[in-house]
């Protein structure tokens, strides 16, 4: 978050420059910043009804670069890390969660309200926003795919452990960047005269704060723009205290100069004045982050900002207070935050450990019985296992740390089971992957050498030199997958051999599923084996109710549409929107394990690390399955609206080219290609009945009851095809 109410002010003090100014510069980018600026310039006010990922960031992403680049300009993203102070606290993330899920369901009662009124035999289109804009669109679930689209252009990223618009000062002060763009929180940075604070691609033209100026014109100090900062709130200290609470938001930061410039005493005295021990402790804990916020150095080392551990002596080089973790956080190894860096693991999962809590916020739906149930089973079975696995390469502190886990419906904690008298890596150690022949992981390649005899090979010794050790990417990533495939429960591992249980064939069965299809059908197979697919609540308006159309719409989720560069503003369905945040939850717990099965192995010392650079620790990240953001609802209401249509008698053809036209031309007119992605969810569908379905019969791995619908969806698909 940025410094609360600022932007307006400080929006009227820019100046203006050419963009040819920077040619040849390596520009600091603060992605959060970028991200929030990029989605206010193209606002998609359907985004939270849909999920999925922002159409419009994504082509404001490439055409930047691309201008970017046609200067020489070499941009350097820095994403956000770990929260400082209070920002992980349970009852705040509860309670940002609570009031955007309110300001949606009144938005969803609205639409369904218009849509019982509609005269129209299509859909009705919503007019309305479903984005609570006091609170910053987060980006958490795009990051993976977000990260690979930087990295498919060329660009340098970087997470870092804390604060990215502290870590870009850092990197500004060590002259590995020449600029910064970022937000309205560099004025608290003395380190830094001017910021890029807004780049107008069109004009091709950049505004800049210069914050000597801005404090002159204000007629205050840098410490009573610190203090201030810290009062109204920000990243360092969210809350706005008492001093000013009462005092209209979007005017906050114009009182609190006022105020400044009338008391004549500094913001600390006034809190130490009114008595408030609660302020005076949240203030306190702002200015301690504020001097020594953790960023990653030089030497790849995560340290204070304002203090080198390398000259401990100097008269300048003040020490942190021995209690610092208690403002900032438990300190993890520089190895996690290292991996963290590089996009290997994801922020949340340490931050967890870090706090000890893991919170299941609303998903965008709101959340129905069927994903409270959901929730009840999936996070333990997967939180388990990714704490332990972490947890057991750090000292003993963490080891023995009791981890829980908070829901959003009932705020109420329970303890997970992350401490094992066997520790899982101890399980799956022996579980190693090695190829001579493939150099870079695909997920085909994997899957193909399923049933090979010699899959599994002898691990890596604890005194392995780096040849020893796994060296090439898909041995990684391969040896990680497997592992995870192992702990989900797809096969059993007995005398350093793979031992097939009631769901291997199913898993081998992925082997003739075509390349294109294949990322789908193995989540479609853990979504099925964790019973996230169960018929058990219904999703779709199609009337007559049907199982195999239920069925249809719910394997339609899986499907990205071909969208156009312009945001979608087509119809919404609430039901279709909680299936998909059902298979979200399983979609983002799959990439967590996985992540914490590969960084166990890295930790554990089984790859080879030494001479890795940044570019191919980042070459491996790309590689990674699971990182695309688990798509929009659209072409499972594109597939809800068809069958309503062909229900009416319409033609198969006649109904096709009704809808498609609809969503592609019509009023809708952001679905560039529907009958592409009709074509490709017929290619899904057929070689999930041909090759999944007959597997999963014959163990009796699912319902009679999905089975048959199935089937009989397989004469609807037939029919429209």
């Amino acid at each position: 978050m940025t410094i609360k109410s600022l932007d307006a002010f400080l929006s009227e003090r820019l100046n203006t420059l050419p963009l040819d100014i920077l040619r040849d510069s390596r520009l600091g980018i603060d992605a959060h910043h970028y991200i929030a600026r990029a989605l206010d310039l193209h606002r998609e006010p359907l985004s939270e009804a849909i999920g999925g990922f922002p159409v419009a960031l994504k082509q404001t992403l490439i055409n930047d670069i691309a201008l970017f680049k046609s200067y020489q300009i070499k941009p350097v993203f820095v994403f956000p890390g770990h929260s400082v102070s209070d920002e992980s606290n349970a009852t705040r993330i509860f309670d940002i969660s609570r009031v955007t899920d309110s300001f949606r369901q009144r938005a969803w009662t609205q639409y369904e309200t218009d849509s019982a009124q509609k005269t129209s035999k299509f859909p009705l289109i919503s007019g309305g926003s479903f984005h609570y804009n006091l609170v910053g669109f987060n980006y958490e679930h795009i990051l993976p795919e977000l990260i690979d689209i930087l990295f498919q252009h060329d660009v340098e990223y970087l997470i870092a452990p804390y604060l990215s618009w502290a870590q870009l000062v850092y990197l500004y002060q060590e002259d590995l960047i020449d600029a910064i763009y970022g937000p309205n929180e560099l004025l608290l940075s003395t380190s830094l005269e001017k910021f890029i604070f807004s780049i107008d691609t069109l004009n091709q033209e950049f505004k800049y704060a210069d914050r000597i100026r801005f404090l002159q014109e204000l007629n205050i100090s840098q410490q009573q723009l610190l203090d201030l900062s810290i009062t109204v709130g920000c990243d360092l200290q969210p809350y706005t205290l008492p001093l000013l609470a009462s005092v209209p938001q979007a005017r906050i930061f114009q009182i609190g100069i006022d105020m400044l410039l009338r008391q004549g005493m500094s913001i600390y005295s006034m809190l130490v004045q009114a008595q408030d021990e609660l302020s005076i402790d949240r203030f306190q804990r702002g200015v301690v982050a504020s001097r020594f916020i953790p960023v990653m150095k030089t030497d790849g080392r995560v340290g204070c900002f304002n203090y080198d551990e390398k000259k401990e002596n100097a008269i300048d080089n003040q020490p942190p207070p021995s209690d610092v973790h208690d403002v900032i956080g438990q300190r993890l190894p520089h190895e996690y935050y290292f991996y963290e860096s590089m996009g290997l693991i994801q922020t949340h999962v340490l931050e967890d450990i870090v706090s000890g809590k893991h919170v299941v916020r609303h998903p965008l739906d709101g959340g129905n019985e069927h994903y409270k149930s959901l929730v009840a089973s999936v996070v333990p079975f997967f939180k388990n296992k990714e704490y332990n696995l972490l947890t057991q390469q750090m000292a003993r502190f963490y080891q023995v740390k009791q981890m829980v886990y908070a829901r959003y419906f009932d705020r109420k904690e329970s303890k997970l089971e992350n401490r094992l008298s066997i520790p899982i890596f101890s399980k799956i150690s022996k579980i190693v992957v090695r190829s001579t022949t493939e150099k870079e992981f695909s997920l085909k390649k994997f899957v193909d050498s399923l049933q090979s005899s010699d899959l599994v090979s002898e691990p890596p010794s604890k005194t392995a030199s780096e040849p020893g050790k796994l060296q090439s990417n898909y041995d990684i990533i391969a040896t990680a997958l497997l592992r995870e495939l192992y702990l989900i429960g797809f096969f059993k591992f007995e005398n350093s051999a793979i031992v097939a249980n009631e769901w291997t064939p199913a898993l081998f069965a992925l082997s003739s599923i075509s390349e294109e299809n294949l990322s789908l059908s193995l989540l479609l197979l853990i979504t099925l084996k964790l019973k996230a697919f169960d018929l058990t609540h219904y999703i779709t308006s199609i009337r007559p109710f049907s199982k195999s159309q239920e069925v249809l719409v719910r394997l339609a989720s899986f499907i990205q549409i071909s969208q156009s560069q312009s945001h979608y503003k087509g119809p919404i369905n609430k039901k279709i929107l909680s299936f998909r945040s059902a298979l979200d939850l399983i979609k983002t717990h799959t990439r967590d394990l996985f992540e914490c099965v590969l960084v166990s192995e890295l930790a554990k010392n089984e790859v080879s690390r030494i001479h890795k650079t940044n570019q191919e620790w980042r070459g491996l990240v790309s590689q990674i399955p699971f990182k695309e953001t688990t798509p929009s609802t659209v072409f499972a209401q594109i597939m809800e609206s068809l069958l309503i249509e062909f229900n009416t008698g319409a033609s198969a053809s006649d109904s096709k080219a009704a809808i498609f036209k609809f969503f592609k031309d019509g009023s809708s007119g952001s679905v560039s290609d529907p009958q592409k992605d009709f074509n490709r969810f017929v290619q899904l569908f057929d070689e999930t009945c041909s090759k999944i379905l007959p597997v999963l019969e014959n163990g009796k791995l699912i319902s009679d009851e999905l089975i048959v619908s199935f089937k009989e969806a397989k004469d609807i698909v037939s029919s429209l095809n």
